[in-house]
């Protein structure tokens, strides 16, 4: 169990980490042209915050997941291996969202990301609970419930972006930032202790 928590802590580390290498000090010679020049990262600072933000809420409830388990057999082992195989595109997918903020195809590439992510971390979650062999404790019908609707919520909403984003990249990133805002309140009311 340690060797999992460390290999995905250390990929979501690591992922975090490589988001700040699409931000680059602006050469200026003077204060007009550092200003700028930092505003024209404006759109890269953007996708950092929203993939910064991304990735947090993902590991928070990667690891509530894996607070569940006791065990672990090949089949989770593979599970996650495929959540951290999309958590480090994510550095990627945000390179091209700051590059081509306003590009319709950029956002709604994002999306497509953020959907696979979600229904992986989906997956791993609905074999813990056909599983529960591997938990702790038996997990029980409302912890199953809230968690499920936890979880959705992501893909659901993705899937609405990405269709927004036809229509207006800006309604796509509207979409992505109020998910988020409601994952850290609800996560902020949740006192759940973890393993």
């Amino acid at each position: 169990m340690n060797r999992l928590h460390a290999l995905t802590d250390g990929v979501y580390a690591i992922a975090m980490t490589l988001l700040v290498l699409e931000l680059h000090v602006p050469d200026a010679r003077s204060s007009s042209e550092l200003v700028a020049g930092l505003a024209t990262l404006a759109p890269s600072l953007f996708g950092f915050a929203l993939s910064f933000a991304v990735l947090g809420t993902y590991w928070i409830g990667n690891a509530v997941n894996l607070g569940h388990l006791a065990r672990v057999d090949r089949a989770t082992l593979f599970l996650n291996v495929l959540q951290l195989y999309l958590i480090t595109l994510i550095p990627f997918t945000t390179a091209i969202v700051g590059r081509y903020p306003d590009q319709a195809a950029a956002v709604i590439l994002y999306g497509v990301h953020l959907e696979a992510l979600g229904l992986a971390q989906y997956a791993g979650w609905a074999y813990l609970l056909r599983n529960q062999h591997l938990a702790h404790t038996p997990i029980d019908s409302r912890t199953a419930r809230s968690v499920t609707r936890r979880i959705l919520i992501g893909p659901v909403a993705w899937l609405v972006a990405i269709l927004l984003a036809f229509v207006s990249p800006l309604l796509g990133y509207a979409v992505y930032f109020a998910v988020l805002i409601v994952y850290v309140y609800t996560a902020v009311r949740d006192r759940t202790v973890l393993r």
